[in-house]
């Protein structure tokens, strides 16, 4: 099974923005596609997806990378609403918090990241939770934005709109020097700019 979660919860805007076909196909077509050059060792595994929304990328996560159980966390309980629509016999939707994920210590194979931790204003203790649920081995694929993406253009027009703890939101190299110090052997390190109009970042890392 899959879970997912967030911290801050998404204004009415927001919302929109994510449950639209739009996002759908950015996270189809762009998102997962940056983890799917690095070796799959979640398959027949159990992984989370934190900040799972609507459920759409825990499919994805399903059809790419085939584990056992799935299970998408989101603190919105609308979005797990949606998210329970989705008829997935090995995945399991919870509301719960991406810095106190209901897991044992050393219990899943993966933990999945679509541009959520982002919103977490403590995102230290959601990399923390991150490592202490994943075995040895373990898996983290983050796909996330960062301080730096609010400079760009589309990132000044979405700072308008939508609210985000950007006092205490990370820049890049504050990010991957965390994640590194924490634990994790980086298989994939990318910054790319999709239409020049904003930039994101992938991370994928094992638990040493």
């Amino acid at each position: 099974m899959i879970y997912c979660q967030l911290i801050m919860k998404l204004n009415f805007i927001e919302f929109n923005l994510v449950n639209n076909p739009l996002r759908k196909l950015i996270q189809n077509q762009v998102e997962i596609k940056g983890f799917l050059d690095v070796p799959n060792y979640v398959k027949n595994g159990k992984v989370i997806e934190i900040g799972c929304g609507s459920g759409y990328g825990t499919k994805l996560i399903n059809h790419y990378f085939k584990p056992k159980e799935i299970y998408g966390i989101d603190v919105d309980e609308k979005m797990i609403y949606l998210a329970k629509k989705n008829k997935l016999p090995n995945v399991l939707f919870s509301v719960g918090d991406a810095t106190k994920l209901p897991f044992k210590d050393a219990s899943v194979n993966g933990v999945f990241d679509f541009a959520v931790i982002h919103h977490i204003p403590n995102w230290k203790k959601s990399i923390d939770e991150i490592y202490r649920v994943l075995k040895k081995r373990g898996q983290a694929f983050i796909e996330d934005a960062s301080y730096e993406t609010f400079n760009t253009p589309f990132g000044k027009i979405n700072k308008i709109f939508c609210d985000h703890p950007y006092q205490s939101m990370y820049k890049l190299d504050e990010f991957f020097n965390y994640f590194e110090k924490k634990g994790f052997k980086v298989l994939k390190k990318k910054i790319y700019k999709p239409l020049g109009l904003t930039s994101r970042f992938i991370v994928v890392g094992i638990k040493q």
